[in-house]
């Protein structure tokens, strides 16, 4: 057995670097994503402020064009002054001159305002132009580092998967099945060593009986409490002191522990019992 929990602890380091890997496989491109979502969020930003700067010079172009109207109006009115005949005749056309005159200041008034909310926009649209093309440009030098990067990653999972094959090729496959899944759920550690009488995983006591079970026997034993393979280690039992063939503990590991061995007939398990 010893050389069975030797090629287990072996796997556990190449699965472990394995799982870190594929974890960080997952992670890596999340950078990216944030980046492209800006990228997302800053071109809407400048489509909508363009589609302002459009209507912006749209209203300035019907404004001039209004503009260009009254004062045609305003011209023709002023040429019919020569043929004025009447006081009356004077004063009424004087009027119109005078609203079309209101009118046009009017209209530059607007004008203007138009124009340099205009500048505001195109100084703006310039801003967020140089800010997208920035980003995009980031993104692009992002995404050529990301792809190195787990291309790099990609490889050194193939290499680790190669040792897996190369470490187990004759172990139990249904073992070798339970030890993955008890890997991924403690977090990388699934054999554990027997520290005086305690599971160096949960660090729980352990009972007495299976504690010997463990120890004399040549199957593979679970922890009744946190599942995790245990083996037995004579340097990391220093605290134990053995009897005649039977492990014997110090007052604190008392008898009333002995039966939840049976957690360890879990289904998951029943195999190795």
């Amino acid at each position: 057995m010893k050389e069975v929990f030797t090629k287990l602890q072996d796997l556990q380091n190449v699965l472990s670097n394995k799982y870190q890997l594929e974890s960080e496989l997952l992670e890596i491109p999340r950078s990216l994503k944030m980046k492209e979502e800006s990228l997302s969020r800053q071109k809407k930003k400048f489509i909508d402020l363009n589609g302002d700067y459009e209507l912006n010079q749209h209203g300035i172009a019907q404004l001039r064009n209004d503009f260009g109207h009254i004062e045609q109006l305003r011209l023709e009115a002023e040429q019919r002054m020569d043929q004025i005949k009447t006081q009356r005749e004077y004063e009424a056309l004087d009027k119109e001159i005078s609203e079309y005159s209101s009118r046009e200041l009017d209209m530059r008034r607007k004008i203007q305002n138009q124009e340099s909310k205009g500048q505001e926009l195109s100084e703006q649209l310039k801003s967020e132009e140089d800010a997208f093309s920035m980003l995009e440009a980031e993104i692009v030098d992002e995404r050529l580092r990301i792809e190195s990067l787990l291309e790099k990653k990609r490889n050194e999972i193939s290499d680790l998967e190669n040792e897996e094959v190369n470490i187990a090729p004759d172990m139990d496959k249904e073992m070798l099945y339970k030890f993955d899944r008890i890997l991924r759920s403690k977090g990388g550690k699934g054999i554990v060593p027997i520290s005086q009488g305690i599971c160096s995983g949960c660090f729980m006591i352990l009972p007495r009986q299976f504690m010997n079970d463990v120890r004399s026997s040549d199957d593979v034993h679970f922890c009744p409490y946190c599942s995790r393979i245990l083996f037995y280690d004579e340097a990391a039992a220093s605290g134990e002191r053995v009897g005649t063939g039977v492990l014997d503990y110090d007052s604190s590991y008392r008898d009333d522990v002995e039966g939840l061995t049976d957690l360890v007939d879990d289904s998951d398990f029943e195999d190795f019992e």
